[in-house]
């Protein structure tokens, strides 16, 4: 064994640098990277879509079910949904719908014989 140390570290360096000067943050050192940028495939919403969206929103529908019936994804519905900023459309058919239901109720005689849930 000897009393002598030898540093291990070279006194000079002797790697090429690169051209150009990108740090790569997973390995430390300095490294030319290129990034493949993939464009998305993307399906446009026709406005009947959109308007079948809102009816089947309107109807309780979930996003599943929205989904399944427009041949997309559930989170496709979501997004249309939110970007074409649909929840007031959604809303107002509703309220429109429970109303004309309502007032169908008070305006028939409407008994549990005639719709079939009591038997007698």
């Amino acid at each position: 064994m000897s009393l002598i140390w030898k540093p291990k570290i070279p006194s000079e360096f002797t790697r090429p640098k690169p051209k150009t000067k990108k740090y790569n943050f997973g390995s430390g050192h300095i490294t030319d990277i290129k990034v493949k940028i993939v464009p998305r495939e993307q399906m446009p919403w026709p406005e009947s879509d959109l308007l079948f969206l809102i009816d089947l929103r309107v109807l309780k529908c979930s996003y599943e079910e929205c989904g399944q019936h427009l041949n997309r994804t559930a989170n496709a519905c979501t997004g249309a949904v939110q970007t074409n900023n649909l929840y007031e459309a959604i809303r107002k058919k509703r309220k429109i719908l429970m109303e004309e239901a309502i007032n169908d109720f008070k305006r028939e005689d409407i008994t549990a014989e005639k719709t079939g849930l009591r038997q007698g």
